[in-house]
């Protein structure tokens, strides 16, 4: 069978050809969103902290954000090896992707046929790459990019103790860039000792245990060690590891309950497939249970935070997709997979790349610049008026500090909601105890010149829905001493009155 425009599949003689093409549908999809300023609060932090490490600070010391310093660490060496280029992070991104979904491709083409893993493959670049802010480079992809590989080897060659201590070191890595991968790696690390206790011995069982905790606890570690060498270990004990034990985000019971919920559907769906294919297909026994501990795991996390944001999910998809694509290979709609399906999945699905390529079509009819949106036009706006930046805070389009090179008046906004998160003040090396005390701070001490939050007709209503009373009294503060000066966009730039 062939497709114009894509070669014959069995031309593909290597996996480069598979990678290729993932990589190109992953650049195709995401593109046009290289040139958006502000895809999510998150990145923007990333980017910030990022840029305080290449400035010569370690991550907690001057600005400071609840998530490990590896992820900070990933940004800060875009940033050192290309600029401030919002092309050059989100090319990266783009490898990742193409990367975590050759490795999805590879997991599956082991079990099953090649169109499935093509379609395994190109399945995770859409749920990694649409739907909901996921465009920018978010800590789940970077975790992801590290934890299905480990799942990967551990899978195949679970035997050999250097195998394991790698596993060790990439489940440390996951875990250093988004915290709660702990869940899912503690898991497998239990799952591998009682299943090499059961079918070997106890010592086998100790060994394989020992060297995946040792190349994981060595990986965390090493983060620790630059704040160990400059007598700042406290900064990194209570940033990576008291204050996201201090952190639960208020949640309600119904919620919990709910999610609970899911998470036994999933095991019970689980076991239900295993027990009906697990005869046919010997070799994916161990895959699968790997794979649905991994999606318990992250389940489990998602109920002990109490939520669920959109881009949570990107630590999903793939063990959903793995079980559904063993699903499909053990029923008769194998039969009506195709490299033609594939194809049209990749064109009809990505609605929101098209509307963004539109935006930049139009811009450049226009004469415009690619670059687009708030967070761009913001400080074009102060530049020509000549304000100094060091005068402005951002509430919103903080991204905004990174390109007008301004530091942040509060170290509690770094990521601006963290302002609201007084559960962690303690942690942040800050003197104020509650938000409303730093809320005052900066508003009778730091006195910005300039404040750059939503537009007027959404204060009270577009604020921290989780903090509606330290939000409130932000924006109380807000207009009784700042006037409007300028709207731009869905921003209302705001001038110091008094």
């Amino acid at each position: 069978m062939n497709i114009k425009g894509l070669p014959p599949y069995r031309s593909f003689k290597g996996y480069s050809y598979v990678f290729v093409l993932l990589l190109i549908a992953v650049l195709l999809i995401r593109f046009p969103f290289f040139f958006r300023d502000y895809i999510d609060r998150d990145e923007s932090t990333f980017i910030l902290m990022g840029q305080s490490i290449v400035d010569g600070y370690l991550p907690y010391i001057k600005l400071w954000d609840l998530k490990p310093p590896l992820l900070f660490y990933f940004f800060a060496g875009i940033i050192f090896l290309f600029g401030k280029s919002f092309l050059a992070i989100r090319f990266i991104g783009c490898v990742l992707i193409s990367i975590s979904a050759f490795v999805v491709y590879k997991m599956l083409k082991e079990i099953s046929s090649k169109k499935i893993a093509l379609l395994g493959g190109v399945l995770f670049i859409i749920t990694a790459s649409l739907f909901g802010n996921i465009q920018g480079v978010m800590s789940e992809h970077i975790s992801i990019f590290f934890f299905i590989p480990a799942l990967f080897i551990l899978w195949k060659n679970h035997t050999n103790y250097v195998s394991l201590f790698f596993v060790g070191l990439l489940l440390g890595c996951s875990m250093m860039t988004k915290l709660n991968m702990a869940y899912p790696a503690l898991l497998l690390g239990i799952f591998l000792c009682i299943n090499k206790l059961y079918h070997e011995n106890i010592v086998k069982a100790f060994l394989s245990g020992f060297f995946l905790l040792f190349g994981t606890l060595l990986t965390i570690t090493i983060t620790a060690i630059p704040y160990l060498l400059t007598s700042n270990f406290n900064v990194w004990w209570n940033s990576v590891i008291l204050a996201p034990i201090a952190y639960n985000p208020a949640s309600s019971l119904i919620t919990k309950l709910v999610l609970s919920f899911f998470v036994v559907c999933a095991i019970g769906v689980a076991y239900i497939l295993y027990k009906k294919y697990n005869h046919h297909i010997k070799k994916i026994q161990r895959l699968y249970v790997l794979i649905v501990l991994s999606l318990i795991g992250v389940l489990i996390s998602f109920i002990d935070a109490g939520k669920v944001n959109g881009h949570y999910l990107i630590q999903v998809f793939p063990f959903l997709i793995v079980c559904l694509m063993i699903w499909l290979y053990n029923t008769r709609f194998k039969n009506y997979i195709s490299l033609k399906l594939i194809t049209i999945l990749l064109i009809i699905t990505p609605m929101e790349s098209y509307v963004e390529y539109g935006t930049l079509a139009n811009r450049l009819v226009q004469g415009k610049t690619l670059y687009n949106e708030e967070g761009f036009e913001i400080p074009e706006y102060f530049t020509k008026t000549h304000v100094n930046p060091n005068n402005i805070l951002f509430v919103d389009y903080h991204i905004g500090y990174w390109l007008m090179n301004e530091n942040i008046p509060s170290k509690a906004m770094t990521h601006p909601s963290n302002l609201y998160r007084e559960a962690l003040f303690p942690y942040m090396g800050i003197h104020s105890s509650s938000s409303e005390e730093e809320i005052f701070r900066i508003f009778n001490i730091v006195k910005p010149e300039y404040i750059v939050g939503p537009d007027p007709d959404y204060l009270f209503s577009k604020k921290e829905k989780d903090y509606p009373l330290e939000s409130s009294i932000f924006d109380r503060l807000l207009i009784s001493k700042y006037r409007l000066q300028k709207t731009i966009g869905n921003a209302g730039i705001y001038k110091r009155k008094i």
